[in-house]
C-alpha cells in the first residue's frame, strides 16, 4: 500500500508539470463502483490511455475507452480535477 501511495504521488507530481492546454502526461480518473479507475494519457492524437494499476486496479470496459474523445479528456484536465 505504501509503495502504491508513493507511485501515485510520483505520477501526480509528473502530471502537475504538464503545461496548461496539454493532456499528454495527465492522470484521468473515472468513478467505478466504490473506487476509481485511473489512466495516464500517453498521447493526444490519436488518444492513447494507459491503465494505472494501483490500489483496487479498477479499469473501464474497452467500449467506454473507445468512446472517449480528446475533447472529453481536455474538459476533465482543464480544472486539474481530472475526474469524468
Amino acid at each position: 500500500m505504501a509503495e502504491e501511495q508513493a507511485e501515485l504521488r510520483r505520477l501526480e507530481a509528473e502530471a502537475a508539470k504538464v503545461p496548461q492546454g496539454c493532456v499528454a502526461g495527465c492522470l484521468v480518473r473515472f468513478p467505478v463502483a466504490d473506487g476509481t479507475a485511473m489512466y495516464l494519457v500517453r498521447r493526444e492524437s490519436p488518444l492513447v490511455l494507459q491503465h494505472v494499476d494501483l490500489f483496487d486496479g479498477y479499469g473501464l470496459p474497452a467500449a467506454h475507452i473507445r468512446g472517449l474523445r480528446l475533447a472529453d479528456i481536455q474538459l476533465a484536465v482543464r480544472g486539474r480535477s481530472c475526474t469524468l
